[in-house]
C-alpha cells in the first residue's frame, strides 16, 4: 500500500466514524458541538499520521504539488470532511 493510501485510509475511518456513528448520535447538534469533536478526531488522525511517516518523511504526491505527509493529510481530510459535513447539515437542518 502506498505511503498516500495509508493517510487517505487513516483520514476515511475517523471520518467514517465520525459522521456515521458519532456525529448522528449527540443529543444537540450544533456547529460549534461538532467543530470541537471534529478538532480532536483530526488530532488523533494528524497523530497516527505522524507514528507513520515522522522518521521516514516520504513526499506525497498532490495533483498540483509535492508535499510532506502533514500538509497532505490536512489537505485530503479537509476535501474529504466537506461533502460529508455538507450532507450532514443538510440532513440535519437545525445544526445552525
Amino acid at each position: 500500500m502506498s505511503a498516500e493510501l495509508k493517510i487517505l485510509a487513516v483520514n476515511a475511518v475517523f471520518l467514517g466514524y465520525a459522521y456515521a456513528w458519532a456525529y448522528p448520535r449527540l443529543p444537540r447538534k450544533t456547529a460549534v458541538s461538532i467543530m470541537w469533536r471534529d478538532g480532536v478526531l483530526m488530532c488523533a488522525a494528524l497523530m497516527i499520521g505522524a507514528y507513520l511517516f515522522a522518521r521516514t518523511d516520504p513526499d506525497f504526491n498532490l495533483i498540483i504539488a509535492t508535499t510532506n505527509w502533514l500538509i497532505f493529510q490536512v489537505i485530503t481530510y479537509a476535501i474529504m470532511q466537506t461533502p460529508l459535513f455538507a450532507w450532514f447539515a443538510h440532513k440535519h437542518r437545525d445544526i445552525f
